[in-house]
This record gives C-alpha cells, sequence and structure tokens, in this order.
C-alpha cells in the first residue's frame, strides 16, 4: 500500500467520522426540541394553576371574579383591584404562551386551545376594557394577535373557525 491510498483511506474515514457526528447532532436537536415543546406545555398549564388558584379556592372569589367581568361598576375598590391584578396576570401567560409559540416551542394544537379560551375571555366587558385602556404594556407582536382576535367579537359563528384558520394560515 502507498502513501497516497492511505492517505485516501484516512480522508474518506475523516469524512464518514463528520456525517456520523453530523447524524448525531440532529438526532439530539430533535430530541432538545420535544423537550424544549414539553417544558412550554407544562410551564404554561402552570402558570395559569398560579393564576387562578385562589380563585378557585374560594367560591366567593369565584362569585367575585364571574360578576366583575361581566358587570365591572358592581364592584367595589378593592374587588376592582384584585381582579383588574387577575385579568393582568392571566394575560401575561397568554403573551408568554404566545411568544412561545411564535418561537416554535408550543404545539399548534395547544396553541389553538389557549387562543379559544383567550378569545372566549376577551368577550367579558372587564378584559374589554382593561386591553383597551392597558394593551401597551404587552409585546406589540401579542397586541397584533389579541386585536385580530377582537375583530371576530359579535360575529356568531365566525369566531371559532376563523381563529382556527388563522392559526393554521401561519403554521403553513
Amino acid at each position: 500500500m502507498n502513501w497516497e491510498a492511505i492517505g485516501a483511506l484516512g480522508e474518506l474515514m475523516g469524512a464518514v467520522g463528520v456525517i456520523i457526528s453530523l447524524l448525531y447532532v440532529a438526532s439530539q436537536l430533535r430530541h432538545y426540541r420535544l423537550a424544549m415543546k414539553t417544558a412550554s406545555s407544562i410551564d404554561g398549564a402552570a402558570s395559569f394553576r398560579s393564576v387562578t388558584a385562589p380563585v378557585m379556592a374560594s367560591p366567593q372569589l369565584t362569585g367575585t371574579m364571574l360578576r366583575g367581568l361581566e358587570d365591572p361598576a358592581s364592584l367595589d375598590d378593592d374587588e376592582r383591584a384584585w381582579l383588574v391584578n387577575i385579568v393582568f396576570n392571566a394575560l401575561r401567560v397568554y403573551e408568554t404562551i404566545h411568544f412561545q409559540y411564535e418561537s416554535g416551542t408550543v404545539d399548534k394544537d395547544l396553541f389553538r386551545g389557549y387562543s379559544l379560551h383567550l378569545r372566549t375571555y376577551l368577550d367579558a366587558p372587564l378584559v374589554q376594557q382593561y386591553w383597551e385602556r392597558r394593551r401597551h404594556f404587552f409585546s406589540s407582536r401579542f397586541q397584533e394577535f389579541v386585536d385580530g382576535l377582537l375583530q371576530t367579537s359579535g360575529q356568531p359563528g365566525v369566531r371559532v373557525p376563523e381563529l382556527v384558520r388563522r392559526i393554521q394560515d401561519k403554521d403553513t
């Protein structure tokens, strides 16, 4: 065997090694993406539980929340301050989930469910008032998303299919 043949064999083995390394890195990236999506799913659910836990623990607070969302004028100052804080925290959770979705770490079907829930939440008069006055506290991309959801308000039979179409269009 001559040195040229040995050199060519070495280069071939090096190329095979690089290909195997690239395949391994690609496999690890797939596993990492799945782990990120799983973590985002768990984080979103935990965030909602932390916002809703105080409400769910008390029938009185549940009643105050339901009453206040539909008729903000029925709340006293302390109740209003409490509920506005709940609304802010809930919207911040939605914004985080939206950001994670835009970043590719939240599954589109999971995001669709959160979006439909947000759309329902946006029907509440108190949430609409809050959004009109304090939308600037949130990212511009989330503002655009929420404004798009609000455009479907008051259009029976259009909300869910339109929202689902918008999410699917974004993914294609």
